[in-house]
């Protein structure tokens, strides 16, 4: 993790790995954020996965100027980040990925009933996943039916959910994970 370069307010994750060029291989990424919040010594937090900014990743950021002139969508479905090898084959790579920094904070406030103490700690944890060719068709027909706004407006036929189960309902895929311990905060300088 470290503060884009020329833009302080923006943290950018930088996730490096290799690829095996004998094979061919599909990869997924998601990012979680965790907020520790204390106030006047009563604990709480809040964890969620974030919607990352794409615009410094290749690999992921497939959108043209005519995307945004025809509004059409390319998230990915529950900010589950996912490709293939086609355009790393064999090579090591380092994908970037950008958020909204947010700096930790603790102060005192001032309120009718006295004095609050109020702190808020940010950490992170990254899981890296690399996925069978099942798994990866299977979570691309999810983002393809998520980002069919025109099929959701009846102008376009609406994408079926891979399977590969045959008489029934389902995919039968893998995958393996390495996922890092919860990775605390960038500090200002």
């Amino acid at each position: 993790m470290a503060l884009k370069d020329g833009e302080p307010n923006l943290l950018q994750f930088r996730i490096g790995f290799t690829d095996n060029a004998q094979t061919k291989d599909y990869y997924a990424l998601k990012v979680e954020r965790k907020q520790l919040f204390w106030n006047d010594g009563k604990y709480s937090e809040e964890s969620s996965t974030l919607a990352l900014n794409l615009d410094d990743e290749p690999l992921l950021n497939t959108s043209s100027g005519l995307d945004d002139i025809l509004m059409i969508e390319n998230g990915f479905y529950r900010n589950l980040y996912y490709w293939d090898d086609t355009k790393i084959k064999g090579k090591s790579y380092t994908v970037r990925l950008n958020t909204n920094y947010e700096a930790d904070y603790e102060d005192d406030f001032i309120t009718p009933d006295g004095t609050e103490h109020i702190k808020r700690q940010v950490k992170y944890r990254i899981s890296l996943y690399s996925l069978s060719e099942e798994f990866y068709r299977y979570l691309k027909s999810l983002n393809d039916q998520k980002n069919n706004g025109l099929g959701n407006s009846e102008l376009a036929p609406i994408r079926s959910t891979y399977t590969n189960v045959i008489n029934g309902i389902g995919v039968v895929g893998g995958c393996r994970m390495f996922q890092t311990k919860w990775i605390d905060n960038l500090q200002e300088n």
